[in-house]
């Protein structure tokens, strides 16, 4: 029972709104004079036009004009024009829930239509009219008029007609709870809908796909087509069913415990409905509210807004309305606690439905009495009134075994929903605690790898750009008292070393600036067309001395034809520190090899030396950005800045590395970097 009164919350805005759109229309007075003025052969289509956009922006302003244009249509003595007029009415008393009289217009036009074989208005009635049969609750009455309208389209073969078929037997088949079978012939109205560029019908198929996956608890599914058919129905300006939306948005949030959306989309909803002065704005905004507050917490208020509803609507004397409303306050109340306010509510709720239970069986009685003579219909009268009877005694006696059943289910339900809800909040805590552990850690590393760059730095700048400085300073003053001492040869030599101290701190410069750029996010990646030979030559004049100290060969093997467009001096960094390892860990004596050449849009770059090699374990620490500096085979110091810095270039330029080395054989480094390759 619970969730079928769930049900008749998320249902009743749609109920209530419908599926109008905003057009612009002129004032009633305007609309009364075209009609009033227009010539006989002119006043149907007329009719037409003006009372579609008044269903569909203004029902109150149709029905209005309706009343007053009604002289004017009886004298005209034309039975399809007035079919018509009898349609539109109808349609504005149901858009204003004035049901009983929408049904007597819709028969009157029923009744028309069927006698002038118009198969395109009945069609449109009989959708019309099995909505109307649903709000009564007479599902047979509903489902036997769509099967007609299906019928009639066999031959008619309107594929919009289709669609809206397909749209009023969802919402039936989800009244009567099949809601599988609802979600299947919804989505497939949806396919329709999208196919034919039906755009009304779409919305609305939507809005009723929203409900159905509510009802099925799909709720990330309910949120994808309501959202989809508010964008859209925003765009096109339909100030009404953006409402509606709204109300079934408020409706899914509350289902999904997300009580400050529902809350934004409800006070949006009844910003609309107030800007359109619509009747039931506040009692629809009210009943979702309450639901939304009592989940919350806020019992008192929620139960207070909801019993403002229902006084509004008892007083409007909406029997419907009352029983969905005095349904949703007895099982809140129940939950509450409040036993008397809940009993009271319940006995409202069942006396309504006794109520319109009556009046159903009395509709049906009615709809028989023109099928045999007076002293038949009488005799079936009689008899349906002693089925009555008896049906009454049943239905007494099964309402109290479901009153005492359901009163022992929502019990054990209050229960079990209490442990869960207890359960869940340690586990919440739980949760919480595990994130609040890992952004510790997560700090805890991050200022540990702070302190490491930290002292990093420091060192070089205390120690490793200071020596090469007092190198080029020593150098430099030695050859300034003693040149005139010095050979030739050792003049050359001293130097060769100051200029090989020069590259160094050159070298360490750019590596601690580029560090700098890296951990400010400010390395970034400028495309230009270069010669990747021309910048291994640029390289190899720079380390060239301090290979030559070494008596290291350093053979450049690049295709000097080749040319790409990708950043020069990320590369320049790249090969330059490689290069620069090369001879470091190479023997004296040995040969470092540098290759570039080109593959399927892939710059390939293959450093080889003949060095000390390196361990698998050192070849995972460089690959993962960890590596430490090592003294090279000339006692050579480093920072570990190269490695780091090439590693983030190297993604900056979406490349590869792979290291291929054997311990006291040597090194092979190979880097792939994809560019797009410029033909002369």
């Amino acid at each position: 029972m619970y969730s079928r009164l769930k049900s008749l919350l998320f249902f009743l805005p749609v109920l209530l709104t419908g599926n109008l759109f905003s057009v612009v229309f002129a004032t009633n007075d305007s609309l009364y004079n075209i009609l009033s003025q227009s010539g006989s052969s002119q006043l149907s289509s007329n009719l037409n036009i003006i009372f579609q956009d008044l269903l569909r922006t203004n029902p109150s302003e149709g029905l209005s004009l309706g009343l007053r244009i009604a002289s004017r249509i009886e004298n005209e003595k034309n039975e399809k024009l007035f079919a018509d007029y009898c349609y539109y009415m109808g349609s504005f008393q149901l858009r204003l829930s004035s049901e009983d009289i929408s049904e007597s217009y819709f028969s009157k036009a029923l009744q028309i239509r069927r006698k002038q074989n118009d198969t395109e208005g009945l069609i449109r009635l009989l959708i019309k009219y099995a909505y109307l049969k649903i709000f009564f609750s007479d599902y047979n009455a509903s489902s036997e008029m769509l099967m007609e309208a299906e019928n009639l389209n066999e031959n008619q073969k309107s594929p919009f007609h289709k669609t809206d078929i397909n749209v009023a037997k969802a919402i039936l088949y989800y009244i009567v709870e099949d809601r599988v079978v609802a979600d299947s012939v919804i989505k497939a109205a949806i396919t329709e809908a999208e196919y034919l560029g039906y755009e009304e019908g779409l919305n609305l198929a939507l809005e009723h796909q929203g409900i159905i996956s509510i009802a099925l608890k799909k709720y990330d599914e309910a949120e994808t087509v309501l959202l989809r058919a508010e964008k859209s129905v925003i765009a096109i300006g339909d100030k009404l069913m953006t409402a509606g939306l709204y109300d079934n948005l408020a409706t899914l949030y509350t289902f999904m415990g997300q009580s400050e959306k529902a809350i934004d989309y409800v006070k949006k909803g009844l910003s609309l409905k107030k800007e359109m002065n619509y009747k039931w704005g506040d009692i629809v905004a009210n009943s979702i509210l309450g639901s939304v507050y009592f989940n919350m917490g806020k019992r008192a208020e929620a139960l207070k807004l909801l019993e403002e509803s229902f006084t509004v609507i008892q007083e409007k004397g909406y029997k419907r309305g009352i029983r969905t409303l005095a349904s949703i306050l007895a099982n809140l109340n129940e939950r509450a606690g409040n036993a008397d306010a809940a009993l009271k509510y319940f006995k409202i709720y069942k006396n309504i439905s006794d109520s319109l239970r009556l009046e159903e069986n009395l509709m049906i009685i009615e709809s028989r009495k023109v099928e045999g003579d007076q002293k038949k219909k009488e005799a079936e009268i009689e008899k349906q009134a002693a089925t009555a009877r008896l049906n009454n005694l049943y239905i007494t006696a099964v309402l109290f075994a479901g009153l005492l059943s359901l009163f022992i289910f929502v019990y054990v339900w209050l229960n079990r929903t209490r442990m869960r809800n207890i359960n869940n909040g340690l586990a919440e805590k739980n949760r919480q605690l595990a994130t609040d552990n890992d952004e510790l850690e997560d700090l805890h590393q991050r200022l540990e790898k702070t302190g490491a760059e930290k002292n990093m730095l420091f060192g070089v700048f205390s120690h490793d750009i200071k020596n090469p400085v007092m190198a080029v300073m020593g150098y430099s003053e030695m050859l300034y008292e003693d040149y005139e001492t010095m050979t030739v040869q050792e003049i050359r030599e001293n130097l060769l070393k100051a200029k090989n101290a020069g590259v160094n701190l050159s070298n360490l410069t750019d590596n601690v600036l580029n560090w700098s750029l890296l951990n400010l996010d400010r390395l970034t990646v400028k495309n230009e067309v270069f010669a990747p030979a021309e910048v291994a030559d640029k390289v190899l004049n720079i380390i060239e001395s301090h290979a030559a100290l070494k008596n290291i060969s350093v053979i450049s093997m690049a295709d000097s034809a080749i040319r790409v467009s990708s950043d020069p001096n990320l590369y320049a960094l790249l090969i330059r520190n490689f290069l620069t390892n090369a001879v470091k860990f190479t023997q004296p004596g040995k040969t470092v090899e540098l290759t570039i050449l080109m593959t399927d849009d892939t710059l390939i770059t293959v450093i080889k030396d003949q060095g000390l090699g390196i361990s698998d374990e050192i070849i995972d620490e460089i690959l993962s950005g960890k590596a430490k500096s090592r003294r090279g085979t000339g006692s050579e110091k480093g920072t570990g800045l190269g490695l780091i810095i090439c590693k983030a270039a190297l993604e900056k330029l979406s490349g590869t590395m792979e290291i291929e080395s054997a311990l006291n054989e040597g090194t092979r480094i190979v880097l792939r970097i994809p560019v797009s390759e410029v033909t002369a």
